[in-house]
């Protein structure tokens, strides 16, 4: 636009446009000036983390509906946690940039593993499975209206002394110190059972039950975590198969299935029970290991199955499980066992 002018004119606009800049991002976005003070039993629990051996770290919480301060752009907690890493100095799993990872937008969601209790050893399993050491919780960054469930939770990981080594408390703010844990193996991609090879049937939604096999990460199959939920899975011919995924985009990483049910059928028509229980751990490996494509993959030893028979047998409140992408998992993938 200033082509052309003269030096003087160019000078003129270039430094009027940069005032306005400034002076717009002060009066907008002010972010510091919006943070609350840090609580001093944050700042004790900080200079003592700073005396520590470096690792990863989570700030609890992270659950946004559970947080006093409402998030928006640069003024939530986590800004907070990220200015206070500069001083203890370990890396963080919950932080902000252009980009939040698949695994934080399930950790902040409805369906994060730090929502339910029967699900919490499965979100520190999840932790120390990619190296987390420490999980800093602050009580005072609660709802009150979600004091009652964070003290039970924070109740339930203190209890689990086959996962946490250590809880240091600081006034209102708690540290957990992580034993280390078997280091997640990420998938190796191989085999995947040939469309052409079996056909799905769902409990509801039978015409987006195509959906779950067309190759097209756009459309999807959806029904509610009432309890009542299933897919049945019929082999054409028998096959060796040791997993399956539930493939979603990054945005629907939430809209997994809390409790699953999966049973098998051999050659002999016997049924084995392949899984039964949460899948919050399956859900958040995928997240890291898959982000491009997350959702749940689950694994089990390899066996000649002729169906399998997926159930979500415990309802979930208001909860819904999604699938955009069914993959069967067939011979010859080595997928690491569930540590």
């Amino acid at each position: 636009l200033l082509a052309g002018r003269a030096r003087g004119p160019r000078v003129s606009a270039v430094a009027a446009a940069a005032a306005m800049a400034l002076w717009d991002g002060h009066r907008d976005y002010n972010w510091l000036a919006r943070l609350h003070d840090e609580a001093p039993s944050a700042s004790a629990a900080y200079a003592w983390l700073a005396t520590q051996p470096p690792s990863a770290l989570l700030e609890l919480p992270i659950v946004t509906h559970f947080q006093r301060q409402r998030p928006y752009a640069g003024g939530s907690v986590t800004l907070r946690y990220q200015l206070a890493a500069l001083r203890h100095g370990h890396a963080l799993v919950n932080g902000s940039s252009g980009f939040v990872t698949p695994l934080v937008t399930l950790l902040q969601s409805h369906a994060s593993p730090f929502t339910t209790l029967d699900t919490v050893d499965d979100g520190l399993r999840a932790l120390r499975a990619i190296g987390t050491r420490y999980v800093v919780a602050h009580r005072h960054e609660y709802l009150d209206s979600a004091r009652a469930h964070a003290e039970a939770m924070l109740g339930t990981m203190a209890a689990d002394r086959d996962q946490v080594e250590a809880v240091h408390e600081f006034g209102d703010t708690t540290v957990f110190v992580l034993r280390p844990g078997t280091p997640a193996v990420p998938p190796t991609f191989r085999d995947r059972v040939a469309r052409a090879d079996y056909d799905v049937e769902a409990s509801a939604g039978s015409d987006a039950a195509t959906g779950l096999t067309d190759d097209d990460l756009g459309t999807r199959w959806r029904a509610r975590q009432d309890g009542d939920a299933w897919l049945d899975v019929q082999l054409r011919r028998a096959r060796v198969l040791h997993g399956v995924k539930f493939a979603v985009p990054r945005f629907a990483v939430a809209d997994y299935p809390h409790h699953l049910r999966v049973v098998g059928t051999g050659t002999d028509g016997a049924e084995i029970v392949l899984l039964d229980g949460p899948v919050a751990f399956d859900a958040a490996m995928t997240a890291v290991f898959e982000p491009a494509e997350p959702g749940v993959r689950l694994v089990w030893p390899p066996m000649a199955l002729s169906k399998l028979r997926i159930e979500q047998p415990v309802a979930a409140g208001d909860r819904h499980w999604t699938i955009h992408e069914l993959h069967l998992l067939g011979e010859g993938v080595p997928l690491g066992t569930r540590p």
